[in-house]
């Protein structure tokens, strides 16, 4: 039971929005229709989210039943989705919250192109390095805002736990932590040379012209 609460204890909602307004009553009701469609969605997700957390005070052998609309739901990656392909919310509209996020667009995608990773959405283009390499200042190696065709590669991208130096530079390994349309993450897992390891996740949401940097998992090495 343990790790079946571990593995959904995270709760995602995406939202994907096709970009198209077209002004006649039928596309009206739909909106509404699919305006319910997500409440009802999100109103699921704090239900399952409830159950996970009573399941987990109670202990082994611990249950709730939590019944699931019909839709379009996807679980990988420790993540639900659920996904509207109606244009229920403004393009690159993103409410972020402790246990759920709703995102609107699909416009961000993630690839390998030799060593570079590349993400990409309609507003900017990110370069990440894609090798094994020992330091953290180099990872980012170029933004490019599309609008204005305007390139820049920052000198330093180094990651510091604590004030400690060393925790930028050591050994680890970068890949794709998701790449749904609504957001691409990759992710760098660093060993480093302080005897701190952490992961770092460099996020581009759809219709965003900015970059998202968390670092998460800081553990010591015994």
């Amino acid at each position: 039971m343990n790790e079946i609460v571990s593995w959904v204890l995270v709760v995602l909602l995406i939202v994907f929005g096709i970009g198209v307004v077209i002004i006649t009553a039928t596309p009206v009701l739909n909106r509404a229709e699919s305006s319910l469609e997500l409440q009802n969605a999100e109103n699921t997700l704090l239900s399952l989210t409830k159950a996970i957390d009573t399941v987990k005070d109670e202990g082994n052998g611990s249950s709730r039943v939590v019944n699931i609309p019909k839709g379009t739901w996807e679980l990988s990656n420790n993540v639900i989705r659920y996904i509207i392909t109606e244009d229920v919310m403004e393009a690159g509209t993103r409410d972020v919250g402790p246990e759920i996020e709703v995102i609107s667009g699909s416009d961000a995608h993630c690839r390998e192109d030799g060593n570079i990773w590349i993400m990409d959405n309609a507003l900017l283009t990110v370069k990440l390095k894609n090798d094994n390499s020992t330091f953290t200042s180099s990872n980012i190696v170029e933004l490019m805002l599309k609008s204005s065709n305007l390139t820049i590669a920052p000198q330093d991208s180094s990651i510091i736990i604590n004030g400690v130096a060393g925790t930028a530079s050591g050994t680890g390994f970068s890949e794709i932590h998701d790449n749904n349309g609504a957001r691409c993450t990759i992710r760098y897992h660093m060993n480093s040379i302080s005897r701190i390891s952490y992961d770092i996740f460099y996020t581009l949401y759809a219709g965003a012209d900015f970059l998202v940097v968390e670092v998460e998992n800081v553990v010591e090495i015994s």
